[in-house]
């Protein structure tokens, strides 16, 4: 009778690998998203200029582009607003 070989995975050394593959993608695509929500005019125009995804040819909406920059817009008027009546 033939047995099959067993095969083990430690289930720590697995967790801190995808600990680590999560992170990095943290670092590499998620980080560097949100960071450009800390310029929101410079994101408005390139947005404008570019679309939301120009690495991404063919997936930008251009309706959906268009009501972010309006909405985007309209936040920033109404803080600027605020500022000036403080």
């Amino acid at each position: 009778m033939m047995t099959s070989p067993r095969y083990e995975v430690s289930t720590l050394l697995e967790r801190e690998r995808s600990i680590q593959e999560i992170s990095g993608q943290i670092q590499d695509y998620a980080l560097p998203f949100f960071a450009q929500f800390s310029d929101l005019p410079k994101l408005l125009d390139d947005v404008e200029r570019e679309g939301f995804f120009p690495h991404r040819k063919g997936f930008d909406v251009p309706k959906r582009n268009r009501e972010f920059i309006e909405c985007f817009r309209e936040y920033l008027q109404k803080q600027c607003d605020a500022a000036e009546r403080k």
